[in-house]
């Protein structure tokens, strides 16, 4: 049995704010109006999208900030790698979409992201970012709305059109009874975690990160070069696998583009306590209990801890059991019976 062990980047210091503040940088360039989409009584967003999780993924908003403003799509499109894998370059969906933007194998295919060697380019950081910036752009051509754009994303271009047959878009609003209760969140959560930079950039938990990027993109074989000039002692090959998705010695054929921690990360997160590996489970997985189903469709606040308790197993088995879920969110297929 693998297991897979993440930790989110930690923060060590409350260091004083720059003179220009990363979250008050997005705040006054978000640009995708949400303010029409009323949750009704059957749409409720999970605690999981929440400060912490935008605070614990800040130098990877501020490498996808800076991509999206190079290309000229909206800052606010920072979020969907949190919602899409809580920003976990490994997390893997039940039905096979994987990486921080959750590509399916084919649509991944589409947009350049293959399979070789060894390395699945939907785990790869900067490939992963890249393509999706080209699809939200595509996607954008084709309705010229970011909010059918979103839905698209979740849903799927032709279900999105066929909606829109039957009424989605009326008088550039978007009607969320019309689309699947997963996607209507997706909307909802979207607009809640830019509502949150927006309302929270001034705050002393958001206020003290800089907009100076926190991870470079070099060449691999720069990298020690670069350690040594900028005497980053303490780095070591699994702080690059947790923010490139993938072990960079691995890919042997190119010289590809990496990222790496800069002097501003090591100024406000710690890389010692970054973990990002596959180890071998030491003992098997007991059955504490008689499996009457072996999965479990996830429901509106199921927790790991919730779930765990209702099917009595622990929540380090339910771990073991179920490696690529880091948060369960509703509509996942959860592994129940070890």
């Amino acid at each position: 049995m693998i297991k897979y062990f993440f930790l989110t980047y930690l923060t060590i210091y409350s260091l004083t704010a720059s003179s220009e503040q990363l979250y008050e940088y997005i705040a006054n360039l978000q640009e995708i109006t949400g303010s029409e989409l009323q949750p009704g009584p059957n749409h409720e967003l999970s605690s999981f999208y929440s400060k912490h999780l935008i605070l614990s993924s800040t130098p990877s908003i501020k490498f996808y900030a800076d991509l999206l403003v190079e290309e000229g799509l909206p800052i606010d499109l920072v979020v969907l790698p949190l919602m899409e894998s809580g920003n976990n370059p490994n997390a893997k969906s039940p039905k096979n979409a994987l990486g921080l933007w959750q590509f399916m194998p084919a649509t991944g295919r589409d947009w350049g992201l293959s399979s070789s060697h060894g390395i699945d380019d939907r785990r790869n950081a900067i490939k992963a970012t890249r393509a999706a910036i080209r699809y939200l752009n595509y996607l954008h051509k084709e309705f010229n709305d970011w909010n059918l754009v979103l839905a698209a994303y979740n849903w799927g271009m032709g279900n999105v059109r066929k909606a829109l047959k039957q009424g989605l878009l009326k008088n550039n609003r978007v009607n969320l009874n019309l689309l699947p209760k997963e996607t209507a969140n997706y909307l909802l959560a979207f607009h809640h975690l830019n509502r949150l930079i927006r309302v929270s950039y001034n705050s002393n938990e958001f206020k003290k990160f800089p907009n100076q990027p926190f991870l470079d993109i070099l060449k691999k074989n720069d990298i020690e070069k670069y350690i040594i000039k900028n005497n980053i002692l303490e780095l070591n090959h699994d702080v690059l696998q947790h923010i490139n998705g993938y072990e960079i010695d691995k890919y042997d054929t190119s010289n590809p583009d990496v990222l790496v921690p800069t002097q501003t990360f090591l100024n406000y997160f710690m890389t010692s306590k970054i973990s990002y590996k596959l180890v071998k489970s030491s003992r098997p997985v007991k059955k504490s209990f008689r499996c009457t189903s072996t999965y479990y469709r996830a429901r509106r606040g199921d927790t790991i801890k919730t779930l765990s308790k209702r099917f009595k197993i622990g929540v380090s088995d339910f771990n073991e059991i179920n490696p690529a879920v880091y948060h369960v969110r509703p509509g996942m297929l959860i592994k129940v019976c070890p």
